[in-house]
């Protein structure tokens, strides 16, 4: 709830919290099970893109459920809801060396209606597409059994690799050991890659720093993200967009080579929109999209003097603070205004928040705290050694001995 209140406050009205990886560990939530759903798909759909069987399946409601596929080898895959337009993307995973690979759906309450997607899967120059036709019930048909058994346990885990074997391995070496491909730039293009940039938790975590100009100036489409607390434990979006537009300021004289307030913008908008499964409906002002809005005091900006020159949008990105947010719109209803919050009690919620979190520790969390301190000479020693600075060539220069 802290989260919720701190964010909303300085009009961040998107919080994506995902989960992908290997096998597409992803859930395809009920909304978009719904978009997928309805009398007109039948009208627009006959079939599968290409002429293949369509997989049908029943899968009980109110259940996360797998939804296995078989597909080329080591291919990358998105789904879509059959009927939409073919750029409307609701996930992107990998098929493993044996073409193996899942999604799941999780519809709300059993339905007679059934809800179309589209797989496409590439691999090279080979692409595959398969319609998938799920029905929402707890009586199996003929027509629509369940999910074919998975080829690995949901639950596996695949043996880890170390640090080194990551950095080092070559993509064929990586592929038969059943991991995907590290992409490249050229192929995040592609492929509709999305990257969110977390700029506060990279200088926290000691991270690195992210090459956002190679990302930008390959056009690969990037947001800007919190990774939980930001640099001062308080989640302001309005200072992360004001630090990705700084940290990226390599020496020179070209404005091309760094980020413009434009692009900062851009990236808090439709960037981080677009690494969302309803990113057709989010990031503009735009008739048929969610009203999210924020209205931001002008006073506040321009006060006690601004230059006549300063542009608009460069005062908004490098003036606006959390106390210049005068209203915060959600799909069209006002959620906080003049300081205060329309649907909760902020004071309250703080006091409830403390209240449950000022008794002592209790002792599973002591021993836990315990086991962590006594871990960290471990870690250290597992990745010393792990980062060669002679033969890992940074993106950026900013502190040339020359």
């Amino acid at each position: 709830m802290k989260i919720s209140i701190r964010m909303l406050r300085i009009g961040c009205l998107v919080f994506s919290f995902a989960s992908a990886g290997y096998m597409a560990r992803s859930t395809l939530g009920e909304d978009f099970y719904q978009r997928a759903q309805g009398p007109d798909r039948d009208e627009r759909v006959r079939g599968p893109d290409r002429g293949e069987k369509p997989l049908r399946v029943t899968v009980p409601p109110d259940t996360n459920s797998a939804i296995p596929i078989k597909t080329l080898p080591g291919a990358v895959c998105v789904l879509r809801p059959a009927g939409e337009a073919t750029n409307t993307r609701l996930l992107h995973f990998f098929a493993d060396p044996q073409g193996n690979t899942r999604f799941f759906v999780q519809p709300r309450g059993s339905s007679y209606q059934i809800a179309r997607f589209i797989v496409q899967c590439s691999a090279g120059d080979r692409v595959t597409m398969q319609l998938v036709e799920v029905r929402a019930s707890t009586i199996l048909t003929a027509k629509f059994p369940p999910p074919p058994p998975l080829p690995y346990p949901v639950g596996e885990i695949r043996p880890g690799l170390s640090t080194n074997e990551a950095l080092s391995l070559s993509q064929n070496e990586l592929m038969e050991r059943g991991y995907p491909l590290r992409p490249n730039p050229e192929d995040m293009i592609a492929t509709s890659f999305h990257i969110c940039h977390n700029c506060s938790s990279n200088f926290r975590l000691r991270s690195g720093v992210a090459p956002l100009n190679a990302f930008e100036q390959r056009g690969i489409n990037t947001a800007i993200g919190l990774d939980e607390a930001g640099i001062n434990d308080d989640r302001d979006m309005l200072q992360e967009m004001r630090m990705v537009l700084r940290a990226h300021r390599v020496p020179g004289m070209a404005d091309e080579d760094v980020p413009s307030t434009g692009q900062v913008l851009r990236m808090a908008t439709t960037g981080g929109a677009a690494t969302t499964p309803f990113g057709s409906r989010l990031g503009t002002i735009a008739v048929g999209k969610a009203a999210d809005l924020v209205l931001i005091d002008w006073d506040k900006l321009a006060h006690p003097y601004l230059d006549p020159e300063t542009s608009v949008l460069d005062t908004v990105i490098q003036r606006t603070k959390s106390d210049g947010v005068d209203l915060v719109m959600v799909a069209g209803e006002v959620v906080y205004e003049g300081g205060r919050f329309t649907r909760v009690d902020r004071a309250a919620a703080l006091r409830v928040l403390h209240d449950a979190l000022r008794h002592a520790l209790a002792d599973d969390e002591v021993e836990r705290r315990q086991l962590s301190k006594a871990l960290l000479p471990h870690v250290r020693r597992f990745y010393a050694g792990y980062f060669d600075r002679e033969a890992h060539e940074p993106y950026y220069r900013p502190s040339s001995r020359v």
